[in-house]
């Protein structure tokens, strides 16, 4: 396996990278979903199996395309290691995905920062209050520790894995967003009926929250967000306020673009046995059509959300 040590080039950090993580670099770079299968070499003395070290440009590019499309990159590297044949290489390739995708998040941080444009399509390994600031309202802010969270999101990436390999996938995003949605709440075991959210300011892992059973629709969209980014799915949180049969509370759901296609998944409040996912052309439709099912969704603006990043190991 190759490991090699060049010097950080812009976008890419000098971290140690593995042979299966080069591919992956090359096959967004290249816009090829079988490039996996062809990337074998052998080296001149050994006769193994070897990968040429990704170069400069390469570092450079693949940096610029994480910085600028992160989602779309995720979903490139899926497309390429659906089409790898072997199972036992695809594991290995997921799980440097998701090693690649932990270090990326984690370079070039100089130290907390805000993002004020409202709440990202695309979670960092870093933390956000959903909103309202946690010191002046005595809210939580969720840290998104990935590197606790790594079997969750390599399971994630293997799921979306699975579901290329679905015939309805392009004609459905409706069934494939509910079994989604309905796989996470049966992952974390959510139960509407015993509420276990924790109130408060300070900082709490979502790794932990997850693990103790606190959970609300804070944790609930931000794990559902990772679950629609792993699958390469362009989506964003939503905070805001949840008229629900005339019970009001506040609350955080998720909006889905793709192809063209708008949707809106409820992970905490399901429809009988089925997670509140409807899709349709426009997001005005869409909340129009939900207050029709007594489900009057409110968006906080962009200027009441907030997103921070943490200094790497802070």
């Amino acid at each position: 396996m190759l490991i090699e040590r060049e010097e950080v080039s812009r976008g890419l950090p000098s971290a140690e990278l593995t042979a299966q993580q080069a591919n992956l670099i090359r096959s967004v770079l290249r816009e090829d979903p079988t490039y996996l299968n062809h990337t074998h070499q052998r080296h001149p003395v050994t006769g193994g199996k070897a990968v040429t070290p990704v170069q400069d440009g390469e570092r450079r590019g693949f940096g610029e395309v994480w910085q600028d499309r992160p989602v779309q990159a995720i979903g490139s590297m899926n497309r390429a290691m659906h089409e790898v044949k072997s199972e036992a290489r695809k594991e290995r390739y997921v799980k440097a995905a998701v090693d690649l995708e932990i270090v990326m998040d984690r370079s070039g941080s100089e130290g907390p920062t805000e993002n004020r444009v409202g709440i990202p399509g695309y979670l960092q390994d870093g933390y956000t209050d959903l909103g309202l600031l946690a010191l002046q309202r005595r809210r939580e802010r969720i840290l998104v520790d990935k590197g606790r969270l790594k079997s969750q999101l390599v399971a994630s990436r293997t799921e979306a894995l699975n579901e290329l390999s679905r015939t309805d996938v392009a004609s459905d995003l409706l069934s494939r967003l509910r079994r989604m949605a309905l796989s996470l709440r049966s992952e974390v075991f959510y139960q509407e009926g015993e509420p276990m959210s924790r109130s408060g300011s300070g900082t709490v892992l979502l790794s932990q929250c997850v693990e103790q059973g606190m959970l609300g629709s804070r944790h609930l969209s931000i794990l559902m967000q990772l679950r629609l980014q792993e699958s390469g799915i362009s989506s964003r949180l939503v905070k805001g306020g949840l008229r629900l049969y005339g019970l009001k509370t506040r609350h955080a759901w998720n909006v889905v673009m793709d192809q063209g296609a708008i949707a809106i998944i409820d992970v905490t409040f399901a429809e009988g046995d089925t997670p509140f996912v409807i899709v349709g052309a426009t997001l005005p439709e869409l909340y129009a059509r939900a207050e029709r099912v007594n489900r009057s969704y409110q968006e906080s603006p962009d200027t009441a959300n907030y997103y921070m990043m943490r200094r790497p190991g802070a």
